[in-house]
C-alpha cells in the first residue's frame, strides 16, 4: 500500500501540507470541507504537488536512528 504526501494551495494563497493512504478520497474531503479546520475555511483548494511512497519508507526514513544521539537537539 502506498502513502501519499501532498501540498494544497488554498484560495487565500496559503499552502497546506498533508498525507494520506487514499489521495483521491482525501482530496474529495478537502474539496467538500468535510475535514473542517484550516482548508475548510480557505476553499477552494488546488493540489499543487503530490508524491507516493511505500509506507515503510515513509515511516522509516533512510538512516533514521543510525547515529548515536539521532533525533536529539545538538548544542551549539
Amino acid at each position: 500500500m502506498n502513502f501519499h504526501a501532498y501540498l494544497l494551495r488554498c484560495y487565500d494563497g496559503s499552502y497546506y501540507a498533508g498525507h494520506s493512504d487514499n489521495l483521491e478520497f482525501r482530496m474529495a474531503q478537502h474539496a467538500s470541507g468535510a475535514l473542517g479546520g484550516y482548508t475548510a475555511q480557505r476553499l477552494p483548494v488546488a493540489l499543487v504537488w503530490s508524491e507516493s511512497f511505500p509506507r515503510a519508507t515513509w515511516l522509516s526514513p533512510p538512516n533514521a536512528g543510525s547515529r548515536a544521539g539521532a533525533g536529539r537537539r545538538r548544542r551549539l
